[in-house]
């Protein structure tokens, strides 16, 4: 049985980990340590991280760069069908309340 946060069914969870290998082998030509910055920069883009300046002057540098914006792409990708089949694990509605009530005031 896979965890309760594996909620999708193994073929979701499969073709999930068919793109994350996808985007290990469209690298292109790009060096391994360029390849490493631009996927630091992508995670912090779209883990809203960067200010908006720098989100600008990044889109701006990637306009050129194929394999990078690929690799935007294909995160975007990977973090949507991650949202679309892995759940939350529920919780009581009252949960809140219940944490709320026992803090000390």
């Amino acid at each position: 049985m896979p965890p309760r946060w594996a909620s999708g069914t193994g073929g979701d969870i499969l073709r999930i980990l068919q793109l994350i290998k996808l985007t290990i082998a469209n690298r292109g030509n790009m060096d391994k340590n360029t390849f490493s910055d631009f996927r630091s920069k992508i995670n912090s883009y779209l883990d809203h991280e960067m200010s908006p300046e720098d989100q600008n002057n990044f889109l701006q540098q990637i306009k050129a760069m194929p394999d990078v914006q690929d690799e935007l792409r294909h995160e975007r990708l990977i973090r949507s069908k991650l949202r679309e089949n892995l759940k939350r694990p529920m919780v009581a509605p009252d949960l809140a309340d219940r944490i709320k009530n026992k803090l000390p005031r």
